[in-house]
């Protein structure tokens, strides 16, 4: 929360869109109205509170793609989410928001060890690059994929309700 505004301000300077103080209020709105509404999510071996579930982190790696659009509320958004349904995840930023996005990471990665999450469950590629986002989202460890964004940020059309794996390693379009 105490960075909300500065990463707003990060993502207005670094991909021109928008108004940091609309970005800060995205990015308030992710760190604390989603995390109170997933906090209570029932309490079982795929989504119990993030603190106790932080200990053990089982399910899989999600690679989750960001977008310049709205970078840091969705990287805050699907750190949440990773962390909350139990597993690690990497982010892919868009190259035009390379810097707040992996500044969102450090913020939250930093937040998350210091409340008990194994080192490194947070992590973000420092060069974004098509060809690194498509080795990320076929890795043999990528459990499931996050994609937010268009044909600039995977070289093709991506349609998020026909992704899954349908065994480890391989992605159906």
């Amino acid at each position: 929360m105490e960075d909300a505004y500065r990463l707003g301000e990060m993502a207005h300077v670094e991909t021109g869109f928008g108004i940091a103080a609309d970005k800060a209020t995205k990015n308030r709105f992710s760190a604390d109205n989603i995390y109170n509404f997933i906090r209570p999510c029932a309490r079982s071996e795929s989504c119990g509170s993030p603190r106790a579930s932080s200990s053990r982190l089982s399910q899989g790696v999600v690679a989750a793609i960001i977008p310049s659009t709205n970078p840091t509320s969705t990287a805050i958004f699907k750190i949440l989410i990773a962390i909350k349904a139990r597993n690690s995840v990497v982010l892919s930023p868009h190259p035009s928001a390379t810097n707040c996005i992996n500044e969102t990471a450090r913020i939250m990665r930093e937040a998350g060890e210091a409340a008990g999450l194994p080192p490194a469950a947070v992590g973000c590629m420092s060069l974004a690059t098509i060809e690194g986002t498509q080795e990320l989202m076929k890795h043999k460890r990528t459990a499931v994929i996050l994609a937010t964004g268009g044909i600039a940020s995977f070289g093709r059309p991506i349609h998020r309700a026909s992704l899954h794996r349908s065994r480890p390693g391989n992605v159906r379009q």
